[in-house]
């Protein structure tokens, strides 16, 4: 049951980031839109996966699937952490610049 769960909370998760998504592009106009939509981005590649994840049979395909899922975990926490710096107008390029680099070294290494 609980594998059941798993499988379908990562399908809504996707699908309602999805479905923000083209909501925040069709109407948004501000950087904080599109700021927002790439978070919702980067967790509907989490909840996509997690779903993928309950899906795969083999070990090549669930090592595959778990590399994607964690390019949208990884980077989740600086997506929002970006959201935070864009919604409160505080300039942070170079904090953020380094936190993507951090990223995607953590990304490479997995």
């Amino acid at each position: 049951m609980s594998g059941e769960l798993f499988k379908i909370s990562g399908l809504i998760l996707g699908i309602t980031c999805t479905i923000l998504i083209a909501i925040i592009l069709k109407y948004g106009s501000r950087k904080i839109h599109y700021v927002w939509a790439y978070f919702n981005c980067m967790v509907g590649i989490w909840g996509y996966g997690c779903f993928f994840m309950s899906l795969v049979t083999d070990p090549a395909s669930a090592m595959l699937v778990w590399k994607i899922t964690l390019f949208g975990a990884i980077l989740t926490p600086i997506a929002f952490y970006h959201v935070t710096t864009v919604l409160g107008n505080v300039n942070r390029n170079k904090q953020l610049i380094a936190l993507y680099l951090y990223a995607l070294l953590f990304w490479l290494l997995v």
